[in-house]
């Protein structure tokens, strides 16, 4: 650990020193899979994308590679969820802090994130703020490609206009109605859209007898017989509920890279199991 951490050293004053001209490309970091969706679609061809936290990792666990700190060394731009929610971003903050004229942009701080609850990729008012912070920052980066970059803002807004409107207008009926869910993703989802979220995992916390007794109380007086667990994550105590509920059980991925579709997808799923 001790090495490692002398090497990155070394490269960030490499990176901080010497001229940042390594890439003809802008260089972004992007902590998960959405925030890179949003930077491709704005940047195209201008941007190289790493993403800090990859597809199928846990926010709350993962650490960083070597290779991820060097690519925090080069980067000119930081996209974070932020707000300090998620713990993977914790580790790398004191390294994206140190090189003067990188943008940081703090997704949660400047949407409004609620206290504890760190989905906020998941809510498109907050999306749409978020790729104008984008489109500003990589402007300030390639102010000749301004024309280019703001025609990609105003085709990424009306796609994300015309996904709004279709989920508005297929979950209309079912306004008023829970859904459950084992890990808390789709909070700020199901508020937009006149839902509600019942959730298994509170806080981060571990899942005590008390809240497995809570929700499959709910669950059975509410008569909700499907529930949405998250790629990746354990399901044993999911199964254990399903089973206690007569519930099926469906997989979702919140951290899914391909934004627009995965939250598309999700909406038709819902409709179909609100009936």
């Amino acid at each position: 650990m001790r090495r490692t951490f002398f090497y990155f050293i070394l490269i960030m004053n490499l990176a901080f020193f010497g001229d940042g001209e390594v890439f003809a490309k802008t260089s972004v970091v992007a902590s998960i899979p959405p925030l890179t969706y949003f930077v491709e679609r704005i940047g195209g061809p201008l941007v190289e994308v790493k993403t800090l936290i990859p597809k199928g990792s846990s926010p709350e666990v993962y650490e960083p590679t070597f290779k991820q700190l060097l690519a925090l060394a080069e980067a000119k731009i930081c996209v974070l969820v932020g707000g300090n929610l998620f713990p993977a971003e914790k580790k790398f903050l004191h390294f994206i802090e140190k090189k003067k004229d990188r943008i940081i942009i703090d997704f949660a701080m400047k949407a409004g994130a609620i206290k504890d609850d760190p989905h906020i990729w998941l809510y498109f008012p907050a999306v749409m703020r978020l790729s104008a912070e984008i489109t500003t920052a990589l402007v300030e980066k390639n102010p000749e490609e301004e024309a280019y970059l703001k025609n990609n803002f105003l085709n990424l807004q009306d796609d994300l206009n015309k996904t709004e409107d279709y989920i508005k207008r297929i979950l209309r009926p079912y306004r008023g109605k829970a859904f459950l869910v084992y890990h808390p993703a789709w909070g700020y989802f199901a508020r937009h859209f006149g839902l509600e979220q019942i959730a298994v995992e509170k806080e981060g916390k571990s899942v005590s007898a008390a809240d497995l007794s809570r929700v499959i109380y709910i669950a059975k007086k509410r008569g909700i017989k499907t529930l949405f667990v998250q790629k990746g994550f354990d399901t044993r105590s999911a199964r254990f509920i399903a089973q206690e509920i007569g519930a099926n059980l469906v997989e979702t991925d919140p951290l899914a890279q391909d934004w627009l579709t995965n939250v598309r997808s999700f909406a038709e799923t819902l409709k179909g199991v609100l009936r």
